[in-house]
């Protein structure tokens, strides 16, 4: 029993219950070889200020995904948890709401994200230039679900 229990925390990261969205105040980390979420991963509905933190020496964008259910398997097959991959101006984009943070070089930048029901993907996405196409993407390693209030 005991190692039920200890199996149900680490999957569901030790949540009480869903936490308000203007108090989850989440931070995700790009350091060059990773995109790390340190947050809830159960919020409710709402808008939340995200900071996004970059240590790497070129800006970094954050984006959070509201995935379908119908296309979350396959997204998450392409692009696992916790990996990363080079992109190409064919690859396609996660489909679903968007909501974006740039991170200058070696700063932090804030946002506020209007979050709504359901699984959210972290992806930490990196440019060859200045209004590129996106060159590289980090996933973080693990979603964030949304209920209503």
């Amino acid at each position: 029993v005991i190692g039920a229990v200890a199996i149900a925390l680490l999957i569901t990261g030790g949540d009480d219950g869903p936490v308000a969205a203007a108090d989850a105040a989440p931070r995700i980390t790009f350091d060059g070889t990773s995109c790390r979420y340190n947050g809830p991963t159960l919020i409710e509905q709402g808008t939340m200020e995200v900071t996004a933190v970059n240590t790497t020496t070129q800006p970094v964008d954050v984006g959070g995904f509201l995935m379908l259910e119908s296309r979350l398997a396959a997204e998450l097959e392409r692009t696992p948890l916790g990996t990363d991959m080079a992109l190409t101006p064919t690859d396609p984009m996660p489909t679903g709401d968007f909501y974006l943070i740039t991170a200058p070089a070696g700063s932090e930048g804030v946002g506020l994200w209007p979050i709504t029901a359901g699984t959210h993907i972290i992806d930490c996405v990196t440019y060859p230039s200045a209004g590129g196409a996106p060159e590289h993407v980090w996933r973080a390693a693990s979603t964030i679900e949304v209920v209503a209030p």
